[in-house]
């Protein structure tokens, strides 16, 4: 009789260690998961945020441009340094002026504290005059290219700026160099061609890069 007791409780730690194993299983896979969906929602946070900065600015730019004919040449974010350094760097950002658009009389611009590790670059000089292939007319366009300093942005907050405008294609890549008023353009001969917002692979930027057009020529 005891040998059958001590056998029902040798089967029951067993049954015991069997939940315990399975429930210790069921957790780590849920935490996992759940580690996977945060970092998907902080990719979906950085590319709104960034998404959202851009459309800020153009609403500055645009009023800067029809309230006071102020062109793109004549609106400044920067001081008496030639470049931004990033978007973090408040120490070079203008405070002053009617063409500044960080100060209270031209436009009073609203900055997203966005993580240190994108650091994306919002740089003045980056107000490009190139084509870009199928955006206007034949002639250069005046657009934005915001970046991280040195590795471009992630191929994971690169797809969810894409599919915020409602491209879903893979990240292309730039295979022409384009310059001013010549051809070839940029972009030319891929899906993104004509959009006013995407995000691809440019190697002369340094990786993938977000290209935002200011004004299409």
């Amino acid at each position: 009789m005891r040998n059958h007791e001590n056998g029902n409780v040798l089967f029951l730690i067993l049954i015991a260690v069997i939940l315990f194993a399975a429930l210790s299983y069921a957790v780590t896979r849920s935490t996992q998961s759940g580690d996977g969906n945060t970092e998907n929602e902080r990719n979906k946070l950085v590319a709104s945020q960034i998404s959202q900065m851009v459309t800020n600015f153009q609403t500055e730019y645009n009023r800067a441009r029809f309230m006071r004919m102020s062109g793109i040449e004549n609106i400044h974010m920067c001081g008496a340094v030639v470049i931004c350094l990033g978007i973090q760097s408040e120490r070079y950002w203008c405070s002053t002026g009617n063409d500044c658009l960080f100060a209270p009389e031209g436009g009073n611009f609203v900055n997203f504290n966005l993580p240190r590790d994108i650091l994306v670059m919002f740089r003045e000089n980056d107000y490009h005059n190139l084509a870009i292939s199928g955006a206007g007319s034949p002639v250069a366009d005046t657009y934005m290219v915001i970046r991280n300093t040195s590795t471009g942005l992630s191929d994971e907050i690169c797809s969810e700026i894409n599919r915020g405008f409602g491209i879903t294609s893979d990240i292309e890549t730039e295979t022409n160099a384009g310059s001013g008023f010549s051809t070839p353009k940029k972009a030319t001969g891929l899906n993104i061609a004509g959009s006013t917002d995407f995000c691809y692979n440019d190697p002369a930027e340094g990786g993938n890069v977000y290209i935002h057009i200011i004004r299409a020529l």
